[in-house]
C-alpha cells in the first residue's frame, strides 16, 4: 500500500500565505533585518501551526498574529523577568518600547527570539531600556478656586469698573493713549 501525502486545501494554503505576509510585516515593523526575516517568520508560523493542530477552528492569520505576540513577549520576559505589578497591556507596551529602543533586532538579529541564552550585553541593554512609566493614573476631584493675581489685578479691576461707570472718561483715556503713542512715535522719528 502506498502512502499518499495530502496537501492542504487551496483556501487553507492561501490563508497560511496571508499569515506569512502578516507575520513578516509584523517582524519588519519590529526592525528585523531581511537576512533574518525568513527564519524568524518560519519560527513563528511553526508555532502557529502547532496551535492550529490544537485549535483548527481558528483562522491561520489570527493564530500567526497571536503566535508572533506570544513568542516576542515570552522571549522578552525570559530576559527581563515578569513584573506582577504590571497589567498585560502596560507590560506589552514596555516590552515593545524596550525592543525598539535597544534596537535588538538590528544589533543582535541572530539572538532575537533565539531560545539560547543571549549575550550579556544584549541582556544589559534590554534591561536598561525596559522603561518604567510613572505611577498609575488615579482619579481625583479638583474644586475650582479663584485665581489671586495680586494688587495689580485689583487696581486694573478698579480702573475698568470706573471706565464702565463713565464711558466719556473711557473715551478720553483711549484717545489720550492714542495721541500719546503718536507723539512718542513722532518724537522718536524726528529726534
Amino acid at each position: 500500500m502506498e502512502t499518499v501525502s495530502v496537501s492542504p486545501p487551496v483556501a487553507d494554503a492561501a490563508a497560511w500565505a496571508e499569515a506569512r505576509e502578516r507575520v513578516q510585516g509584523y517582524l519588519r515593523a519590529h526592525g528585523v533585518p531581511a537576512t533574518s526575516l525568513g527564519e524568524l517568520s518560519e519560527q513563528v508560523l511553526q508555532f502557529a501551526r502547532e496551535r492550529h493542530a490544537a485549535q483548527p477552528d481558528l483562522p491561520p492569520v489570527e493564530l500567526a498574529a497571536d503566535a508572533a505576540i506570544l513568542l516576542i513577549e515570552g522571549w522578552i520576559q525570559h530576559i527581563v523577568g515578569l513584573n506582577e505589578n504590571e497589567g498585560p497591556g502596560r507590560r506589552l507596551a514596555h516590552e515593545r518600547a524596550a525592543v525598539h529602543l535597544a534596537a535588538i533586532p538590528q544589533r543582535w538579529s541572530q539572538h532575537f527570539l533565539n531560545e539560547q541564552d543571549p549575550p550579556p550585553e544584549l541582556v544589559a541593554e534590554l534591561r536598561k531600556t525596559y522603561v518604567q512609566a510613572g505611577p498609575d493614573l488615579e482619579f481625583s476631584n479638583m474644586m475650582p478656586r479663584p485665581i489671586d493675581l495680586g494688587p495689580v489685578s485689583d487696581m486694573a479691576d478698579t480702573t475698568w469698573r470706573t471706565f464702565d461707570k463713565w464711558p466719556f472718561l473711557r473715551g478720553v483715556a483711549t484717545w489720550a493713549l492714542y495721541v500719546g503713542a503718536l507723539a512718542l512715535a513722532f518724537y522718536a522719528v524726528r529726534y
